[in-house]
């Protein structure tokens, strides 16, 4: 007769970890929610209250993927919402290239977009569906390393060859994308001496029709052959 309850408590134990993790998940539905309405008011016109809500959401996001109950796949996806919440905010402050505070908070969230990314990619990589967020992402940190000489400037620009290889992979027929990722390996491959990366540009930009090569891409590997820098 002394068995039941020492048979419910574990029972009833093992019964509430999936009801908090269901929870989660429907926090985590509602919030990806929330920050596409909130991307929405920035396309409208209405920047800054997109901003104090995306920048809250943010924040939001950080502390529900760090709840130990949650699955890793709802975890990524709370990751993701945050990556886009600062990349969005970060692309509604746009100051002008004068204004270092300005400039310095836009690299600030940048660079939270990027880590929330990676770390979301990384927990579930099968189903990361934020490569134009994450080319976004690291295009824009790559320019302010190059203005700013930061010191992590290679570490964002392998990323943004990571981010075009993923755009490539999703869309291998669009000429628009191996253009991108053509640069990014002239630039990347010329920032670390790696040869194998500046002639696996030189092959993609030559698979690339004539008619479809960017100017961009003709202009890095003139700058290339020329022993100069691309960009």
């Amino acid at each position: 007769m002394c068995l039941a309850p020492i048979l419910t408590l574990p029972l009833a134990l093992a019964l509430s970890v999936p009801l908090a993790a269901q929870e989660l998940a429907v926090e985590v539905s509602t919030l990806d929610g929330r920050v596409s309405e909130a991307i929405s008011l920035g396309f409208d016109g209405q920047v800054e209250q997109a901003n104090r809500e995306l920048l809250a959401l943010a924040a939001e996001a950080d502390s529900l993927a760090e709840s130990a109950a949650m699955s890793d796949g709802d975890r990524a996806a709370a990751l993701r919402i945050a990556g886009h919440a600062w990349y969005y905010a970060a692309q509604n402050h746009d100051p002008e290239w004068n204004d270092e505070a300005g400039q310095a908070l836009e690299v600030e969230w940048l660079s939270k977009a990027l880590d929330r990314l990676e770390r979301s990619r990384a927990l579930d990589a099968a189903n990361f569906q934020s490569s134009y967020e994450y080319r976004g992402v690291t295009g824009q940190l790559w320019q302010h390393g190059e203005r700013l000489q930061d010191e992590r400037w290679v570490t964002w620009s392998a990323a943004r060859v990571a981010a075009n290889r993923l755009r490539v992979e999703e869309y291998g027929d669009d000429y628009f994308e191996k253009n991108m990722l053509a640069e990014a390996l002239f630039d990347h491959g010329w920032i670390t001496g790696e040869k194998a990366m500046l002639a696996e540009a030189e092959e993609l930009a030559a698979s690339i029709p004539d008619d479809e090569l960017k100017y961009g891409v003709r202009e890095k590997r003139k700058a290339i052959a020329e022993s100069r820098a691309p960009y």
